[in-house]
Order: structure tokens, then sequence, then C-alpha cells
């Protein structure tokens, strides 16, 4: 209430052959819908060179320019396809869309063991009633069903409160020399919801817990600007058939101590 939040749309986990296909359909250049179709009907290891370029490009501020030139430096892939300059500028354009769902697969499908059909967003709202079950209110940013009505459509989808605290991919000056400027991590309360966050992604079989999946809160202690807390954000990957414990920040096994709250609500 009274806050600003991000609204997603219902989207579902779509096999490749589905992806490709509809990538395909919307393409102009008869070059560029070749070779997407191609690629719909390609195993895995068939699509990873090309998967891999479109991946590496999201690292880069143009993704489309630097997609388009990747592929014309891949002669594997120029030379069995007979690229035109029009065919790789157009799918260039679609660099973006394509590393995005290469990333999506790999951590969901490969890795989350997430069923095909998943609507992803709604993952989010079950993460968000399986924090308030366990007394953990702000441990993630809280996600909702909502409906949208614009007085012409209506979307169906879900809605997440912005979080509190600083994104690690934030490009303000500010920002940046704060994070950079981390080196004591021994506030009792970070502590206590680190440990809280890796018992409740082990429980919820969340696989994408990284850094950039967490905003950072800080204080003034003492007068410095001490990490104080964290809150998770884009819980996406979580409850797929996957029962293997990741450990992407630490492992269970490593924790000495718990909440007692947090005790009392699990048991």
């Amino acid at each position: 209430k009274n806050g600003k939040g991000f609204f997603t749309e219902n989207n579902y986990l779509t096999d490749s052959k589905q992806f490709y296909t509809g990538l395909a359909e919307k393409a102009k250049s008869q070059g560029a819908k070749k070779l997407l179709m191609s690629l719909a009907d390609q195993t895995p290891r068939g699509r990873d060179r090309f998967e891999y370029l479109a991946v590496n490009a999201l690292k880069e501020d143009r993704i489309s320019e630097h997609f388009e030139n990747s592929l014309k430096k891949a002669p594997d892939i120029l030379e069995s396809m007979g690229l035109t300059k029009e065919d790789l500028a157009e799918l260039g354009t679609l660099g973006e869309e394509i590393g995005k769902y290469a990333n999506k697969m790999d951590v969901m499908f490969n890795q989350g063991k997430l069923p095909m059909g998943a609507n992803i967003p709604m993952r989010n709202v079950a993460s968000t009633r399986l924090a308030l079950l366990l007394g953990q209110d702000d441990l993630l940013a809280k996600s909702e069903r909502v409906y949208l009505n614009d007085g012409v459509t209506k979307k169906d989808g879900v809605i997440m409160a912005e979080a509190k605290g600083i994104d690690i991919n934030s490009k303000k000056q500010e920002h940046m020399e704060l994070l950079a400027g981390v080196n004591d991590f021994s506030d009792p309360n970070l502590l206590r919801q680190l440990t809280n966050l890796e018992i409740m992604d082990y429980l919820s079989g969340q696989v994408d817990r990284n850094p950039g999946n967490m905003f950072y809160q800080f204080e003034t202690v003492d007068g410095q600007k001490k990490l104080t807390g964290i809150q998770g954000i884009d819980n996406d990957a979580a409850f797929g058939l996957q029962t293997k414990e990741i450990g992407q920040m630490a492992r269970l096994s490593d924790i000495q101590v718990m909440d007692a709250v947090f005790r009392d609500n699990l048991y």
C-alpha cells in the first residue's frame, strides 16, 4: 500500500521449439527466419554456440550491436546458413531476448527442474506466502497476484513491491562506492537474515539466489555506514522439482545457530 512496485504479466516456461518457432514467425528476413527454424529443431547441444554468443551479449551495454558483431565473427554459423547483412541486423535485435531465454532455461529448467508450462512470476507470490508463514515478513520483497485493467485490456500477473535497500547493479556513484567498501559482515541482524534466507531458499527450492537477487541495507554505526540487512527479490526459480542443496551462498551444514522465532514458526 502507498508504495512503488513492479508488475509482471503471467508468463510460462516454454520449450525451445516453441520459443524459436515463435521468433521465426515474427522474423522479416528469410535468412533469420531459416536460422531460427533450424534452432527450433536442434538439440540443446546444437544451439549451444548460438546461445553462448547471445548470453555473452547481455553483459554489454549495446546488446544488439554486440550480438550482431559476434555472429559476424562466427564462420560456422555464417557459412552454414549463408546469412546476409540484413539477416544479421535482424538477428542482432533478437539477441537480448534469446540470451535471457537461454539463461532462464539453464537456471529454471536445468538447475531448478521447473516443469514446462510453469507459471514463472507466480513463484514470487508463493515465496512471499512462505515468508509470512515463517514470520519473515521483510526477508523478501512482497509479491501478490493482481489484475490490471486500463479500461481496454485486462492483464493477469504479479506485482512485486519495490525492495528496501540498494541494488548491487546500481549505477549511482554513491551506491557503487558504498557497496565496494563493504568489508564488515558482522552485524547480528545481517547474519540472522542471511541465515534465515538460506534456510528458506532451501525449503522453497530456490536455485537462483545470488548477489544480484538481493538488496542491501545500510545504517550509520559509529559515524560509518555499515551493512546491516538484506532483502531478497526475484524468486522466479523457486518451487521446482530440485531437491538437492545448491549452496550458492553458504551451505546448511555451515549454519551454527538459528533465529528462535524462525525456529518456532518452522516447527
